[in-house]
């Protein structure tokens, strides 16, 4: 099932339409009806529900308004779209799609595929896939979350338009990876497994900063910044959070919004600079606990 949750925001003087898609469960059996999560945050409004089995990473695309997804062990895998009429079509046939991703300025849909360890395109009105990224190690790669740099990017780690990509190292390495959107393959890797991730889920990059959060598996979950040498920084939450399993960041605010796998919700983590929590707070609970929401929260880039 996904869910859509719409917010005004008058605090800069104008109204600001926030699409915020968050991917709820993950259902290897056949698509039986939940019930709906409590919007715990006075701004946020749900506006509708989409009834979908076997749903990953929903996320919008400003190119034509609509939701593309994945969907994962539903006999009916691969990149899939919400049309203008709110009825799922496949663009793209897969097999345990893990997360998706679009490219602000192609609306480009890339999807990853764990297990098989590839990085697939499907261009912008397009349909089939094309295989984007698949060096990576040799070997078992698992690659989840996916984001872009924005524009205006002022940090070391990337330039503006590329990507990076986050590796759970299911049964091998937990690493981050660079790529480019543009030029298929040349991947490299920008922070190599020297055991402090278990099992990273997803990425965020802000105006000079990157995010990532590891689900920490059985044990406590982490929020990570990763710096230009490549080691990573703990972010400290006034509370913890169980299961991180998805991150993205609010571009009004640069508030960072995280999946909470664990706890069933989704909670805001207000920022001093880019490493100081100063505040935290549920957007929305009432979500299916212990669940794959793997990169499964989303807003558009431009705050509508």
């Amino acid at each position: 099932m996904l869910w859509h949750c719409f917010s005004p925001d008058n605090r800069y003087g104008r109204i600001f339409c926030i699409f915020f898609v968050a991917i709820l469960f993950y259902l290897a059996l056949p698509f039986e009806s939940a019930a709906q999560p409590t919007v715990v945050e006075p701004r946020w409004t749900l506006i509708r529900t989409i009834d979908i089995a076997g749903p990953m990473a929903a996320h919008f695309n400003e190119r034509d308004g609509r939701i593309y997804f994945g969907r994962r062990g539903s006999g009916a895998d691969g990149l899939w779209r919400i049309d203008a009429y709110g009825f799922a079509e496949r663009l793209a046939a897969g097999s345990n799609v893990s997360a998706v991703a679009v490219q602000p300025d192609s609306g480009h849909i890339f999807f990853s595929e764990d297990y098989g360890g590839i990085v697939y395109r499907t261009e912008f009105g397009g349909t089939g896939r094309a295989t984007w990224v698949s060096g990576f190690r040799s070997g078992d790669d698992d690659p989840v979350g996916i984001a872009f740099a924005p524009d205006g990017y002022a940090g070391s780690i990337l330039q503006p338009g590329e990507a990076l990509v986050v590796d759970r190292g299911n049964s091998g390495y937990d690493e981050v990876w660079w790529w480019s959107p543009f030029v298929a393959e040349g991947e490299y890797q920008v922070h190599p497994d020297d055991g402090t991730l278990i099992d990273p889920l997803d990425v965020a990059i802000g105006w000079s900063t990157v995010y990532l959060v590891d689900s920490g598996l059985a044990g406590d979950g982490a929020l990570y910044i990763v710096e230009p040498d490549s080691s990573l920084t703990a972010l400290t939450t006034p509370l913890p959070i169980a299961s991180p399993a998805g991150i993205t960041i609010d571009p009004l605010t640069q508030d960072l919004l995280v999946a909470d796998q664990g706890a069933g919700r989704i909670v805001r983590l207000v920022l001093l600079g880019h490493d100081l929590v100063t505040g935290m707070q549920d957007v929305v609970t009432g979500l299916t606990a212990g669940s794959n929401l793997w990169a499964g929260v989303d807003m558009t880039p431009d705050g509508r």
